[in-house]
């Protein structure tokens, strides 16, 4: 059975210049997820592939598949 249903959440995320350019960006309520980009808006790209990472791996482990995603 296939799910076409979307759900969106909202979340805090924090953006911090990098050391060397660029942008790490992190969310508060997901400690595990972290992303990066050039620019802030491919940091905005990365971290949303972090969080539907977390999300599929979190959906796969409680259905007792894989309980290791890797993307």
């Amino acid at each position: 059975m296939k799910l076409n249903a979307k759900k969106s959440a909202q979340f805090k995320v924090i953006f911090e210049p990098g050391k060397e350019g660029g942008y790490t960006v992190h969310v508060p309520a997901l400690p595990e997820c972290v992303g990066e980009g050039k620019t802030v808006e491919e940091a905005m790209v990365d971290i949303q592939k972090a969080v539907a990472r977390y999300y599929l791996k979190t959906l796969r482990s409680e259905n007792g598949k894989d309980r290791c995603y890797d993307g």
